[in-house]
């Protein structure tokens, strides 16, 4: 019965860090692009409200 109950807080504690971890990343300001015959060409940001 103690395996078991260490097992399973082994496997609560592993799953939990494994979501802290997965959760720290960095998105940057998403660009866009527009492709046409002529080239590649960057559109310029716009502040809708």
């Amino acid at each position: 019965m103690k395996l078991y109950l260490k097992l399973l807080i082994g496997l609560l504690f592993t799953s939990a860090l494994t979501g802290c971890i997965g959760e720290d990343y960095d998105v940057g300001v998403p660009t866009a692009h527009l492709y046409n015959d002529t080239g590649d060409m960057q559109l310029t940001e716009a502040n809708i409200r």
